[in-house]
């Protein structure tokens, strides 16, 4: 079978998610449509009692000094040194005291008038007080967020969400007790944490992650760019980028890359406090930077800040750059000159370091070359929605193997955790060696896979050739279906038994289940499908199973796969290639621009001068050209790590047609013809019909909760009607903290108050008891505007039941009128829409007299009747869209064996109406009306069986 290759990035703009974000995605249009890099963090600032102020108000939150704080000098000095003369970047990533100095306006200004960017406000430190520096937590002052929205637009580029995945694990998960054993549970302690942290920063956050929860921050609308800053202590960039670009392209999000100057030994400074900050181990003399004489062989080494920077070009990363390190300064002399790595302003002569070298070369490399083409991965590893999965050790822990921070590896983990041994082998040890080891691995079968998680929808699982879905995954109907078709499109899903252990019983009722996931490897449609076997994928190591979390040393493996099964999982990731490198040793990877030209690089991550060959799986090589990339810093004698940490091997492969040397990195163009794969066509997830909402029902606790729980509700809906007795039970703060989680991610609610409309004991509106009926009118009011914080889109009301005497049916009906009539001038001073509903014995469908005669017959542009199916069938009346309808609640009703009708909400899927209710579905959905899925749902295939069908007719 040809392979399948999809060469178009991610374009936030095409996704349906764009224009319902808090704040809209970063795009390729703001950055000018090419590479951006970041450059100065810092700017100098005077003294004063601004930063006091940091300390002193942390537990209300900061607010800007007026006139005697801090105030930033050189601001111009700065920009034109970074941007203009040494070209390290336009994109500036300052400390957030630089929001409470007095002349913060200046700085925007300047960026505005230029065109630069500022993003990242980073230091917030949750549940800390700030030194008189920063590192605590502050809030960002409203008329300086104001300024830097309006004055840079697009060109603002969000606050610090920075590291904070790593400080939750660090302080909360670890810490907190009891440990909960759900990882849905887990998942909502991580949500609320970071609601609270992103509200803080007005829900216009840059993720700069330090963990795998790319994905958790990129659901949540209010991420408009993720990446990550790699090496220092943190985790294998190969690995890492696999849940990067994975979360970029289920949520639609561009990503970008940053490379730091620390390890966990030291940090390469180049600053005068850092004069042989490490002892020179080979007797060499110190390097020169101006006239300061320095030991630059700590903290990261130049070659793997040159390695990362170029790979991370290749990952196709929209912002580029280092942490810091790019200038020093010193005191200009007489008869001091400007140069290309050298600047003077003032008395002060500023230099250029080999890190400035790197990156301001790396940007002529993009300046000259361009984009690569879009990398090619043609792996999908898919996880649960809610795994929580770190890599087993890492730097915000002393524990191993575990998920969310505090529960053991279940088989899922540890499978995601062979398949990376697999793909990127070691990458494990990265920031546990001193020789950097783990970073950045061999990659037998190229940086070919990206992490998904069991949301992900149809169109972008369809831009993959391989899926493998690691057991522990939900296997709900929804995903069955994607899975299905996936594979009926030409996709290869891969899978083991224990997998099949997790599905629904909707799921395994479908007549092809056992079919689908039959044993072995056979074809499916366009596709195929291959199922592992046995009583575990996984077989023990014979590993001492000691704990132990030690630097420079391995980590004790309990597992691995079987041998058969990672012996075909090789054959299958081996063939996903088409234009590869021959040496395992090395890492590469493969960008493709079209049939015919392909950008490939190249890194030797050994100690060892490698050979190897490129070559192609089908077709030929036609040429192969080598890009010279932009800097000199490969003879600097701190362009390894320390001498005294290195271990020195033999070469793996010693014949090829190239050569490279150790720890760099080479990239080339190619040009090949008869190349064979299928180009995949552009597919970007569809709009939802906004118009569409589910009933929550009358049994659950949580509506936000519900949401968190089911992540691709909003796929599918555009809000949830909630029972007026649910809003009842909230007091006002709780609704307005639940109903801000409903803005922030553009949903509504309806609120229907059918049930408690009952006359007694809860509603009643007749006015036979008039304190009675005041009291339920100033309860529903109450009810109504806890709706509102919601963001409310209809309001249903009925009828309810006569008294027994005493009380006339025209008095009923006149107190009636007065009380809806009084509703919907409540409703429409809070504009909510109002609906009349038919119900059962009371009042009927057909009955709009009284709607008519209280002004609830129209409603924007819809009729105000809320047109309930179960409740015409119950009353044996046809079921057919009325002309007035404004609102369908589409549900079925119950028989029993004996005939009997309940209007019991019942799903549609398999009901006696079915036929009938999906064509009111779709012609309520052609006049765009309001629809409420009514149904009371016992699970999530519920709704999927009823928005579906058996042949997606809803869709």
């Amino acid at each position: 079978m040809k392979n399948r290759v999809y060469r178009h990035t991610v374009d936030s703009k095409k996704y349906p998610d764009y224009p319902r974000r808090a704040v809209k995605a970063v795009t390729r249009e703001a950055l000018d449509n090419t590479v951006q890099f970041t450059s100065a963090r810092w700017f100098s600032r005077t003294g004063g009692a601004g930063m006091m102020m940091i300390s002193d108000a942390a537990d209300d939150g900061c607010a800007p000094l007026s006139n005697n704080g801090s105030k930033l000098v050189g601001v111009e000095n700065v920009l034109y040194l970074y941007a203009e003369y040494f070209h390290l970047g336009k994109v500036f990533w300052p400390d957030y005291p630089i929001l409470f100095t007095e002349n913060f306006r200046d700085l925007v200004d300047s960026c505005a008038e230029h065109g630069y960017y500022l993003y990242d406000f980073y230091g917030f430190v949750p549940g800390s007080k700030g030194r008189t520096d920063m590192w605590g937590e502050y809030r960002i002052p409203p008329e300086y967020d104001r300024y830097l929205c309006e004055k840079l637009g697009d060109h603002f580029l969000g606050y610090d969400n920075g590291e904070q995945d790593g400080r939750y694990v660090h302080a909360l998960a670890r810490e907190g007790t009891p440990t909960l054993n759900s990882r849905k549970m887990q998942y909502r302690n991580f949500q609320s944490y970071f609601e609270k942290l992103n509200n803080t920063m007005n829900n216009h956050t840059v993720t700069l992650a330090s963990l795998t929860y790319l994905h958790y921050f990129a659901r949540e609308g209010n991420t408009i760019l993720i990446g990550a800053e790699t090496a220092q202590g943190l985790q294998s960039n190969t690995m890492w980028f696999s849940f990067i670009r994975g979360a970029s392209k289920q949520y639609g999000l561009l990503h970008y890359g940053n490379a730091s100057i620390y390890n966990r030994w030291g940090v390469k400074g180049y600053r005068p406090e850092n004069v042989k900050n490490d002892v020179p181990d080979d007797g060499a003399p110190c390097p020169k930077i101006g006239n300061l004489e320095y030991d630059f062989r700590a903290g990261t080494s130049l070659s793997l800040l040159r390695r990362l920077i170029y790979n991370q070009y290749m990952y196709n990363c929209d912002i580029l750059g280092f942490e810091n390190g790019w200038v020093v300064e010193e005191k200009a002399e007489p008869g001091d000159r400007e140069d290309r790595n050298t600047c003077i302003i003032g008395n002060i002569k500023y230099l250029l370091t080999p890190i400035g070298e790197i990156q301001r070369g790396c940007a002529e490399f993009i300046e000259k070359h361009g984009t690569p083409g879009c990398m090619y991965t043609p792996i999908a590893l898919i996880a649960d929605s809610f795994a929580g999965w770190t890599p087993p050790r890492h730097l915000y822990t002393n524990d191993i193997y575990k998920s969310w921070g505090n529960l053991p590896y279940t088989q899922g983990d540890y499978q995601l955790h062979c398949l990376f041994s697999i793909l990127y082998p070691g990458y494990e040890n990265g920031s546990f060696y001193r020789d950097e080891r783990g970073f950045l691995t061999p990659t037998p079968y190229g940086e070919s896979a990206d992490v998904l998680l069991s949301d992900v929808r149809s169109a972008v699982l369809n831009r993959y050739d391989t899926a493998v879905l690691v057991s522990d995954t939900e296997l709900g109907l929804e995903l069955y279906r994607k899975l299905k078709s996936f594979v009926s499109g030409g996709g290869h899903l891969v899978t083991f038994t224990e997998e099949l252990t997790c599905a629904t019983d909707a799921a395994r009722a479908d007549g092809d289940f056992d079919l689908f996931f039959e044993e072995g490897t056979h074809a499916w449609g366009q596709g195929r499908v291959t199922v592992y076997s046995g009583a575990s994928a996984l077989e023990p190591t014979g590993e001492k199973r000691d704990y132990h979390w030690r630097c420079n040393e391995t980590l004790v493996q309990p597992y691995r796969f079987r041998a058969d099964i990672e012996a075909d999982l090789r054959r299958i990731f081996a063939d996903t290639r088409i234009l590869y490198v021959d040496n395992p040793a090395l890492q590469y990877t493969l960008a493709v621009k079209d049939r015919t030209h392909y950008t490939l690089y190249v890194a030797n991550n050994t100690l060892a001068r490698e050979s190897f060959c490129i070559c192609s799986a089908t077709g030929k090589i036609v040429s192969v050209t080598d890009w010279e990339l932009g800097d000199d810093t490969t003879r600097r004698s701190e362009f390894l790590p320390r001498k005294k940490d290195l271990v020195f091997t033999e070469p793996v492969q010693i014949e090829g047609e190239y050569t490279i040397d150790p720890y760099d990195c080479r990239i080339f163009a190619i040009e090949a013809e008869e190349v064979e794969f299928e180009d995949l066509p552009e597919s970007n997830p569809t709009a939802r019909y906004d118009n569409l909402y589910l009933n929550l029902g009358y049994n659950c606790p949580s509506a936000k909760v519900f949401l968190l729980e089911h992540p691709t509700f909003e796929h599918h809906f555009g809000g949830l009607m909630l029972p007026a007795e649910y809003l009842d039970r909230l007091d006002e703060e709780a609704a307005e903290k639940e109903g801000s989680y409903f803005r922030l991610h553009k949903l509504q609610v309806m609120v229907d108050f059918t049930r408690m409309l009952n006359h007694y004991p809860d509603l009643t509106i007749i006015g036979n008891f008039p304190k009675r009926t005041e009291a339920s009118l100033t309860r529903m009011e109450k009810i109504l505007r806890k709706a509102s914080c919601y963001g409310c889109a209809g309001a249903v009301f009925t009828l309810h039941r006569l008294p027994e005497n005493e009380y006339s049916g025209e008095e009923t009906l006149e107190g009636a009128k007065e009380s809806l009539s009084r509703l919907k001038n409540i409703c429409d001073d809070m504009n909510i829409p109002a609906y009349f509903s038919n119900r059962p014995l009371h009042i009927r469908y057909g009955d709009m007299d009284l709607a008519g005669q209280i002004g609830l017959t129209h409603c924007g542009k819809y009729g105000t009747f809320a047109y309930n199916t179960a409740f015409a069938a119950y009353e044996r009346n046809a079921i057919a869209l009325p002309e007035e309808a404004g609102l369908v609640l589409l549900a079925d009703i119950h028989r029993d064996i004996l005939g009997q009708a309940y209007a019991m909400y019942r799903p549609i899927s398999g009901g006696e109406n079915e036929a009938t209710l999906r064509s009111v579905f779709r012609e309520a959905k052609a006049k765009e009306m309001p629809i409420v899925l009514n149904a009371e749902y016992s699970d999530w295939d519920q709704v999927i069986q009823d928005l579906e069908g058996e042949n997606g007719e809803f869709l």
